[in-house]
């Protein structure tokens, strides 16, 4: 016997309408937020989620955005098209023109990215462009580990720096 309702007071919290059609939970402005086994907050939103009652830690997302706090009181701001989030382990994965920023002027544009909200890791096997205050990098792989400590590329790493900013400017 299956009861679809049960199966609402695992979804999380909805700031939107909530329609049901078929399997299928469609909700308008979720959100989701927790923290990072370091603490760290995170928070995520989305314009839509798709829940399938067959596949309840399965949430398909739509015009989505996260923001994850970062070391040294900065945070990372991420946005996708779309993206897929699984409420069991706190996976999203995020894709169709992925953008992220800072505030500290570093921003970044990548096909996809694989983010683990508890462990504060993002993966992307894809092409990265980060823009920093003072130049362009250029990679095949993205890791982040540990919240923000450790930023990785690989894959064929390219950096541009602009050499023509005043010292003072850069160090902002």
């Amino acid at each position: 016997y299956l009861d679809p309702l049960r199966m609402l007071e695992k979804l999380p919290s909805v700031s939107g309408k909530l329609a049901v059609q078929g399997s299928k939970i469609t909700m308008e402005l979720p959100k989701i937020a927790g923290f990072t086994r370091d603490s760290r907050s995170y928070e995520m939103t989305a314009e839509t989620a798709i829940q399938d009652i067959a596949k309840p830690d399965m949430v398909d997302l739509k015009n989505l955005r996260a923001t994850i706090e970062l070391p040294g009181q900065n945070q990372v701001e991420i946005s996708s098209g779309t993206g897929v989030y699984n409420t069991r382990t706190e996976q999203l994965t995020m894709r169709d023109q992925v953008i992220f920023s800072t505030a500290h002027g570093y921003r970044g544009k990548l096909r996809q990215a694989a983010i683990d909200m508890k462990a504060g890791r993002v993966l992307s096997d894809d092409p990265i462009e980060l823009t920093l205050p003072d130049g362009l990098l250029k990679a095949n792989r993205l890791e982040v580990l540990e919240s923000g400590e450790v930023i990785q590329f690989g894959g064929g790493v390219v950096l541009t720096i602009d050499g023509d900013k005043p010292p003072a400017e850069v160090a902002k």
